[in-house]
């Protein structure tokens, strides 16, 4: 976690009139810049562990108390199962995340994962055999976070989430957000081109800033599910994948 605040790093924007805005409309701007670093990479800090649960046979739904969802839980991350019976080395698998799983009737060893926003629950597919059960199959997980809503009661004294190294990208999407939210022509778009996403103005320095420290964080390489799965052009051919057009 960062050592800077919200409202520190909205002051480092350096937006003109900033005296001026009110609170809710400054929160409003973190807000919006907030989502779109959150949505745009797995960073580290959005990602927390869940606690591991052993597998009960014939069940395919795992919820309180044997596991308690947090109330910070947006979706899953991460999931494997770990297979404690094959020696001294346990064989961990990874699992699958579904948007939604059935249950069924079939069993054997589970090797997709969902959550279930109904119950909120953790379901598995396929459904446990009546042999599989505590102390030899056990799953691990994690999931991505909820960022904090930005309010005038924790803007000034609630740290950003980042590093602080990274505080440069939060700078530079509150600089696009109050952009976008006062319809400035400065503030541009992303529209599709031919040959695939195409940004311009501030919204291209924002991107450019947050892939050059997802990059950093080693989240451009092997084989994460993150998004953008495409490349962003914005301007000129560069060897990363990203174009930058002033």
């Amino acid at each position: 976690m960062s050592s800077y605040t919200y409202a520190e790093a909205f002051t480092m924007s350096d937006i003109g009139q900033s005296k001026s805005i009110q609170e809710s409309k400054i929160c409003h701007i973190i807000n919006l810049a907030q989502n779109v670093i959150w949505k745009k990479f797995d960073w580290i800090w959005t990602i927390d562990t869940l606690n591991p649960f052993w597998l009960i046979p014939l069940q395919q739904d795992y919820g309180s108390p044997m596991l308690s969802v947090p109330e910070d839980f947006e979706r899953l991350h991460k999931a494997e199962i770990v297979m404690l019976y094959q020696g001294p080395q346990p064989r961990i698998d990874p699992m699958e995340i579904k948007k939604e799983l059935n249950l069924t009737d079939r069993t054997s060893v589970p090797k997709q994962i969902s959550y279930v926003p109904q119950t909120n629950v953790l379901r598995v597919s396929p459904c446990p055999s009546q042999s599989m059960a505590c102390p030899d199959y056990m799953i691990r997980s994690t999931y991505k976070k909820i960022p904090t809503l930005v309010t005038p009661l924790n803007l000034q004294n609630t740290n950003i989430p980042c590093k602080d190294h990274q505080v440069q990208m939060y700078v530079e999407g509150i600089k696009w957000a109050y952009l976008y939210l006062t319809n400035s022509p400065l503030a541009q778009q992303i529209k599709m081109t031919r040959s695939g996403p195409e940004a311009t103005g501030k919204i291209a320095e924002f991107m450019y800033c947050l892939w050059e420290e997802a990059r950093n964080e080693g989240l451009t390489q092997g084989d994460p599910v993150i998004a953008p799965n495409e490349s962003l052009r914005i301007g000129t051919s560069l060897n990363n994948g990203f174009w930058y057009q002033n």
